[in-house]
This record gives C-alpha cells, sequence and structure tokens, in this order.
C-alpha cells in the first residue's frame, strides 16, 4: 500500500464528506457545507492535506488560523488504513504548515467521549486546556431562534408528533408544580400519564426575571449521564430534546416532595439512608475515583453551567453575609441579623467555602439537593431538577440538604401535625446521612482501607456542615428565603425562629465538627 499526501482542494469535498459523516465523534453541521469549506481552504490556502491510497481519499485534516492562534479540525483516517501512521503524518503537514503563518499556538477540539482522540494528540505533547470554556452560538439566528415556549396544546401536539402519546381526544394537559423557571405538565390519557418539563427563559412570578434556557441542557446531562450508573435513584426520563429545553418523564403522581410532608408535620423515615448512598454515588462515579484522571478531565467542560453556578456563589455563599440588597430582610429580621454581618469570623469562614466551591471541580453535583426536589414514595425516593448541575465538590450537595433540614427542624410549630416527632425524626435522618455516606462510599471503593474512607470523609463532612450554615443564612433572610420563614405570621414567632437559625450559622460554620455535635445541640 502506497500512500501519498496533497493539499486539500474543493474538487476533494464530496470524497472528505463521504468520510466524515461515518464517524459518530467528528460530526457534520452546516459549518461543513461546500460553500464554507471552499472559503475556508481559500482563506487558509495550503494548511489543509489529504491522504490517497492512489486515487481514493483515505484521511483528511482541516487547519486555519486567524493570524494569532492556529485551529486543527476534522483530522480523520478511514479505519481499514488505521495504524499505518496516516494520521500522524496529516497532523505534522498541518503544524508545519501552520507554523509558516503568524501563528504561535495550535488548537485542536476533541468531544468528551472521543477518548481515542485525545489520547492521540496527548501523545502529540497537546495538553486540555482547564483554565477556559468553549461556548459556542449560532451567528445565523437569534438565540433561542428554533425554541418555542410551549402552553398546554403545544404540549399536546408536541407529545403526539414524537409519538409519546396517542392523538386522542381524551388525552388531557394539566400544568402544575411550583417551578418558577419552568413549565410542568402532566399528561394522560386512560390509564397512562407522563410529565413534562421545560425550561423557561423568563420568570412566572417576576416575568423580568431573564435565564437561558440552557440550563435545561445541563440538566439533561446531568440526567444522562446519572440514569448509565444510578437510575434507580433518578427520574425515569423518556425523551430529552436540547433545542426545545425540555424532558418527558414518567408520572410521579403517587409521590410526594420531602418538603412538602415536613411543612404538613409528617414524618418521613428512610430519606436519610437514600440520601447518604445517593451522594456517595454521585461522588464515586463522576470523580477519579470511578472515572480516572484523564476521563475525568475530559468531562469537565461539558458541564460548566456558569450561570447558574453564579446564583449559587452569589445568593448562598456571598450576599447572606454583609447587607447585600439581595437579602430580603424586614424590619424585624435587621435588627437580629446586623450582629452577624459585623462578624468577621462569619464572613472569613464563608468565604473560605466560596472559594472552595468556585475552585473544587470535584464531582458532577446537583447543586440544588434539599427537600423540594426528593420526591417521597410509599417505599422509595426519586431525585429530581438538576438546573444547577455543574462540577464541585459533594460537601456542597451534602451541606444543601443538611442546611434545608435544619430549618425545616427550627421551623417547625404547634397546629401542624406531631412538631416534636418530626424534629426526632429529622436529627435521626440527619445522623444517617452521614453514616450511609461513609458506609456506600467504603463499599464503592474496596481498595481503600475504611480508615482511608474515614480521614476522607471528616474532611467532607466538616465543609458540608460550613455549607449547611450557608444555606441556612441564603435561606432564612437571604434571597432564596425559606417558605417555612415567609409563612410565619406572627412577628415574635419569626423573630424567635430566626434568632435559632442566626445562632445555628455561627455554630455550623464557625464550631461545628462533626454530624454528631449538629444532631446533640438540635435535640435540646
Amino acid at each position: 500500500m502506497s500512500v501519498t499526501f496533497r493539499p486539500m482542494t474543493i474538487e476533494d469535498y464530496d470524497a472528505a464528506v463521504a468520510l466524515w459523516k461515518t464517524d459518530e465523534h467528528l460530526g457534520f453541521s452546516e459549518s461543513d457545507e461546500r460553500a464554507r469549506i471552499s472559503r475556508y481552504l481559500e482563506r487558509n490556502a495550503g494548511c489543509s492535506f489529504v491522504a490517497l491510497d492512489g486515487e481514493k481519499v483515505v484521511g483528511t485534516v482541516l487547519a486555519g488560523e486567524d493570524a494569532r492562534r492556529g485551529f486543527i479540525n476534522h483530522l480523520f483516517v478511514l479505519e481499514d488504513h488505521r495504524g499505518l501512521g496516516i494520521g500522524g503524518s496529516l497532523a505534522a503537514l498541518a503544524e508545519r504548515a501552520l507554523a509558516k503563518t503568524s501563528s504561535t499556538k495550535s488548537y485542536v477540539f476533541v468531544k468528551h467521549d472521543n477518548e481515542a482522540a485525545a489520547r492521540f494528540w496527548q501523545r502529540r505533547g497537546y495538553y486540555l486546556c482547564d483554565d477556559f470554556c468553549t461556548m459556542r452560538r449560532s451567528l445565523s439566528d437569534e438565540p433561542y431562534a428554533a425554541y418555542v415556549e410551549l402552553d398546554e396544546a403545544g404540549v399536546r401536539d408536541y407529545l403526539v408528533s414524537h409519538q409519546l402519546a396517542p392523538a386522542a381526544a381524551g388525552l388531557s394537559v394539566e400544568e402544575f408544580g411550583d417551578g418558577n423557571m419552568n413549565h410542568i405538565f402532566r399528561v394522560s390519557w386512560d390509564d397512562a400519564s407522563l410529565i413534562v418539563k421545560q425550561s423557561m427563559p423568563h420568570g412566572k412570578i417576576d416575568v423580568t426575571c431573564f435565564e437561558p434556557v440552557c440550563r435545561g441542557v445541563f440538566e439533561s446531562r446531568y440526567v444522562s449521564f446519572y440514569e448509565k450508573v444510578i437510575p434507580e435513584m433518578i427520574e425515569g426520563r423518556l425523551l430529552a430534546d436540547e433545542t426545545m429545553a425540555l424532558s418527558v418523564y414518567r408520572d410521579y403522581s403517587g409521590f410526594s416532595t420531602l418538603r412538602r410532608e415536613l411543612m404538613a408535620g409528617r414524618a418521613v423515615s428512610g430519606f436519610g439512608d437514600f440520601c447518604g448512598r445517593y451522594l456517595a454515588r454521585e461522588l464515586f462515579h463522576s470523580s477519579v475515583l470511578g472515572l480516572g484522571i484523564e476521563r475525568k478531565k475530559q468531562l469537565e467542560p461539558s458541564f460548566s453551567n456558569l450561570r447558574s453556578r453564579k446564583l449559587t456563589e452569589d445568593y448562598i455563599l456571598v450576599s447572606p453575609f454583609f447587607d447585600s440588597p439581595d437579602n430580603c430582610v424586614d424590619a424585624v429580621s435587621r435588627l437580629l441579623v446586623e450582629p452577624l454581618w459585623e462578624d468577621v469570623e462569619v464572613a472569613g469562614a464563608a468565604r473560605l467555602l466560596a472559594m472552595d466551591f468556585v475552585s473544587n471541580k470535584q464531582c458532577l453535583i446537583h447543586g440544588d439537593f434539599h427537600p423540594g426536589n426528593l420526591f417521597v414514595g410509599e417505599r422509595d425516593f426519586i431525585v429530581s431538577d438538576f438546573d444547577f448541575a455543574s462540577w464541585g465538590p459533594v460537601a456542597y450537595d451534602l451541606g444543601t440538604m443538611v442546611g434545608n433540614l435544619v430549618l425545616s427542624h427550627r421551623t417547625q410549630r404547634e397546629g401542624r401535625g406531631n412538631p416534636d416527632a418530626v424534629r426526632a425524626s429529622i436529627c435521626c435522618e440527619i445522623a444517617s446521612i452521614y453514616d450511609s455516606f461513609e458506609e456506600e462510599l467504603e463499599r464503592l471503593v474496596p481498595e481503600l482501607s475504611a480508615a482511608a474512607v474515614r480521614r476522607f470523609c471528616e474532611g467532607v463532612f466538616v465543609r458540608s456542615l460550613g455549607y449547611a450554615g450557608c444555606t441556612v443564612a441564603g435561606r432564612s433572610y437571604g434571597y432564596c428565603r425559606f417558605p417555612e420563614i415567609t409563612s410565619i405570621n406572627d412577628d415574635d414567632i419569626r423573630a424567635k425562629v430566626l434568632t435559632a437559625l442566626l445562632d445555628d450559622v455561627r455554630f455550623l460554620l464557625l464550631d461545628a465538627h462533626d454530624a454528631s455535635e449538629l444532631v446533640e445541640r438540635l435535640c435540646r
């Protein structure tokens, strides 16, 4: 076999496209249309190449520059011609051509799941750039031009067209749920039903609030990742449509949220064990423990979710610790909160946690893991609502749930079931979360000694208690106020509850060393 190489011309276009369309990792889009490739080759003359076996095109590489940097795309070799050094020769030709321009660096784009390509480029001296992420949008359309916000009639037509529901007169569609930035519809017919959730670019409560619908993409990616390894613990998704920012799930009509149960004064047993095991699996499957270092690095850019992370940083980790206009503080609350704002130790502890959150890409976290997103069934639990999914410390998810449980514990009042039983139940479940997390992690990583797992968990647990303190602050008087707080109409009762919560904030951020101390404090 004699393989030759020459610069690519537009006459090679049809043969090149035939190759590109055979590879799922390479992809083919409007950017690869003949007219655009023709302009690309003219603009970057002599930088792109083909490999020929006789007259047959068996390999391609596209290369171009922007007067500062060089870019290599569509390096591809026909499968039965691989292992002969053709790919390396094409890459070398492109690099030498770019070196003759004014480019000082060469960049390549590799899809996160294309491990073979990543290894190929690493062998040539390329490394992962983790100091920035790649973002894109279409220049030919306005943002979300293909997105259509659905109403009840639109949902019906959508499901019928995707063959997820019958075109029957008895098809019923109703909107329900409390999502401010989402439409949530229940669709029913005969004995069947589905749930459709669609992200919106504006809020229902405040229509001037704008959040990109692309946050639905991160939810979709989170579910796609974890439904392969912990499908029994997350929503049963039937379809995901990133263009429409929606997902279709099985109906959980028989479920209630944990928050709703606790607010009604009902004790719920077993959710602590579920949460601990869920978070341990979340950590294992998306950290270097389960993925390995290289695979973890390849996946990181897929879940940057910068906008949602910014909300967490601002409204949970920063604003509650100074007199910020984002906080929701009435006259009664202000007198109680001002001393906390003046406490430099508390502010410093929160600042260190904010640094941990921003810099720690430990695993793929839920980002908003609280009782409102945990569905309670007759015998089981389901996690939902992954809009805030991103890389971060597992301690944050752990702390978010625990902080919300502290709020539920403090706001239990007479006249709502049996508050003493609910408080005792919450204390028991908080302890169970930590115990189950450690036990599950020890099971998942048998190569680590029990002592090593214990030392690791001790560090995670201490940080989680700090994050719980931040959550309590943000939910007590910050922008993300807790429903139980806002529902207290009596000023004296609200002041009493808030005083206890402010003391909890200080304790969690400064004095708590393990979960048993928190449980003991709540049980007094």
